[in-house]
């Protein structure tokens, strides 16, 4: 950018003089006055408890020496209790806590069945009941209001853990040398998924949870400030003006089926010194279904892949791995076009260990070494949302193993 009579660009201070000022994190100084801001960090704190109870019973049973089967049950009584803050950003005045409890009882049943048909094969079934909780976050009660630019963000005490019914049936083949070749498929019916909706709603609807100027002047906020809210948030009330609002909540019901196939074997049958060389892969596909009138099943790729190669011999051992995500949607919008993917992946990671002796390693190792960016796009993948780059990260070392 270069300057013009109109807006001429500044002088920066240089690092020396930046060096050279005087501050402190304990008071004030000659060249900084302490102010504290809270911003929106209170918004992000919360306290919680949990407190889970358990029991089991499980049987385990031998038919002959190919089959076996486990059957069993878990119930799990869990006590919940968070406290989280509401918090106004336009006034940076956080001023009521808010405490929820909940307790809630779950039964996950399982049974599963080995089958053992020769020595170098297994065939594997499984019925299961398993549950996913909800991050912790997620069920605070925090909220964080921002009318000015008429944006909401809040947790929801009422978030379900999602519980899931799963058919497993997966086949393996042992090839020897440390050979594998295994094909499975699986089903899951999913209740009460979670997901992250961004919605617009009418001051109306939400009204409840955004203070008034009177309610925020009894709470201790600064009378001065409260001037400018009362002028927005009275503009805001009669215009029933819309709010864009964030929260997690419950989807309804998905089913998923998947395939997956792994192969990994030490390529022994090169000629040397290629054949200390050994691979490792690994490919799921997953298909989603839900019904049209409920949410998609967020953070769930279609097509996930590993690929591992790797070199050993006695002092020395390198290993070079690359793993590919595709797309997936993280969170709900009003409508399609608001919706918010995260961008497929390929990450590319290496390392090597040389040995010294049997207790000091010279190592090196490098992650994200195609610079993959963390992307989100909204709607579709040429409109993009954020995008970060973290760069690729190269280290070298001495190791010492103590044990």
């Amino acid at each position: 950018f270069l300057g013009s009579a109109d807006y001429n660009v500044g002088n920066a201070g240089s690092s020396k003089w930046l060096s050279n000022l005087n501050t402190s994190n304990f008071g004030d100084t000659k060249d900084f006055i302490v102010e504290e801001v809270k911003q929106n960090v209170l918004a992000s704190n919360y306290n919680g408890d949990e407190g889970i109870a358990a029991a089991y019973l499980m049987s385990t049973q031998n038919f002959g020496d190919q089959v076996s089967v486990i059957l069993g049950g878990r119930v799990e009584k869990s006590m919940v209790k968070y406290s989280g803050y509401n918090f106004n950003e336009d006034l940076d005045f956080s001023p009521s806590k808010t405490i929820t409890k909940k307790d809630f009882v779950n039964f996950m049943p399982a049974f599963l069945v080995k089958f053992t048909p020769t020595k170098n094969s297994v065939f594997r079934f499984a019925y299961t009941r398993t549950i996913s909780r909800p991050n912790y976050r997620d069920i605070s009660p925090y909220r964080s209001i921002n009318i000015e630019d008429q944006e909401m963000s809040e947790g929801n005490p009422e978030v379900k853990p999602a519980l899931s019914n799963n058919l497993d049936l997966l086949g393996e083949l042992y090839t020897g040398n440390t050979g594998l070749i295994s094909a499975g498929v699986y089903f899951k019916n999913i209740t009460s998924y979670r997901v992250h909706v961004r919605d617009n709603v009418r001051f109306e609807d939400v009204k409840e949870s955004i203070q008034t100027p009177q309610s925020l002047l009894d709470q201790g906020a600064d009378p001065l400030s409260i001037i400018d809210y009362k002028d927005t948030y009275e503009k805001l009330a009669a215009e029933n003006g819309i709010i864009e609002r964030v929260k997690p909540g419950n989807g309804g019901v998905a089913n998923l089926v998947g395939v997956e196939l792994s192969f990994q074997r030490n390529l022994d049958f090169l000629p040397r010194p290629l054949s200390n060389l050994s691979i490792y892969s690994n490919y799921t596909h997953n298909f989603i279904f839900v019904k049209k009138d409920q949410p998609k099943l967020p953070g769930t790729a279609k097509d996930i892949a590993n690929v591992s190669l790797a070199y050993e011999v006695k002092r020395f051992n390198a290993r070079i791995s690359y793993n590919h995500t595709s797309a997936f949607i993280t969170t709900i919008g009003s409508t399609v076009k608001n919706d918010i993917y995260y961008d497929r992946v390929n990450y590319l990671d290496a390392n090597l260990n040389f040995f010294l002796t049997p207790k000091l390693v010279i190592y090196a190792s490098g992650n994200n070494l195609l610079n993959q960016a963390q992307r989100r796009y909204q709607y579709q993948s040429e409109y993009t949302y954020s995008s970060l780059y973290t760069g690729s990260t190269v280290s070298l070392g001495l190791k010492l193993n103590l044990f």
